[in-house]
């Protein structure tokens, strides 16, 4: 063999090794990379929580917001709504009160108007008696006359 075969063959052993050693190495970068690249790595936890605990905490965690705002909005409503009861107690009592006041005021008309009315209904009786002219030694005659002026009649008239 020559001089430049041998030379030749030195450089295609040379590159054939430069081929192995560097398909090694990208073996071992990708072996390394796998092992320390964190998108690859496996990132759960050592342990698992059961279902129901996680689902809770989520369900949680999407309702603490504005679970808050309704919690107020209650409270407030609440307090409202107990305000206005309580007025609107105030406003029954006071109208029992005159409603009251009112009922008093018509029985004690009522009791007028009976009153009243008996006193209409009552026979009125008028004596009428002429002018008497006294004369000594005479005795006394009064001539009486009785009239009723009443819209009822006299019943069970006493004279005595």
């Amino acid at each position: 063999m020559s001089y430049f075969d041998r030379f030749f063959q030195s450089l295609r052993d040379i590159h054939a090794s430069n081929k192995d050693l560097a398909q090694a190495i990208r073996a071992n970068t990708e072996t390394y990379k796998q092992e320390h690249d964190p998108s690859i790595t496996d990132t759960s936890p050592p342990f698992k929580l059961p279902e129901a605990i996680t689902s809770y905490y989520e369900s949680e965690q999407k309702d603490r917001p504005g679970n808050s705002i309704w919690k107020r909005l209650e409270r407030i409503a609440a307090v409202v709504i107990f305000l206005l009861s309580l007025i609107a107690v105030i406003f029954t009592y006071r109208t029992l009160e005159q409603v009251t006041r009112q009922a008093n005021f018509s029985q004690d008309q009522i009791g007028t108007m009976r009153r009243q009315l008996k006193m209409d209904q009552r026979a009125w009786i008028v004596i009428k008696y002429p002018t008497i002219q006294l004369i000594d030694g005479k005795p006394l005659t009064v001539p009486i006359a009785m009239e009723n002026i009443a819209k009822t009649t006299a019943v069970r008239l006493k004279v005595k």
